[in-house]
């Protein structure tokens, strides 16, 4: 994942990237990633935030004024997405069904 945003950040040139993942760095990784992580700071100026899915909605949710006009947006910004792929596109609007029925 880390190589694939890598290419991304060299072609789109953001200040800033973020990889939300469900799963923990396998930590035979850890080195190798942080060092793709330092290269890509040093050689294209932009932060790469590796961090869980979870922990990242638990903490930021709070900030949220408005769930529902995030959530709107949100769902804007994944429609409209080219890089999005379509099966992400599709977990997503299964996440809103269940929201919906949860209702």
């Amino acid at each position: 994942m880390v190589y694939r945003a890598k290419n991304k950040i060299i072609k789109h040139n953001p200040q800033r990237y973020y990889i939300f993942a469900s799963k923990d760095v396998n930590q035979l990784e850890a080195d190798k990633i942080d060092e793709v992580i330092k290269e890509i700071a040093s050689e294209h100026g932009c932060q790469l935030i590796l961090n869980g899915i979870v922990p990242t909605i638990k903490y930021y949710l709070r900030l949220i004024m408005s769930i529902t006009d995030f959530i709107d947006l949100y769902s804007q910004l994944i429609e409209s997405d080219n890089e999005i792929q379509k099966i992400h596109k599709e977990k997503w609007n299964e996440i809103l069904g269940k929201l919906m029925i949860e209702e």
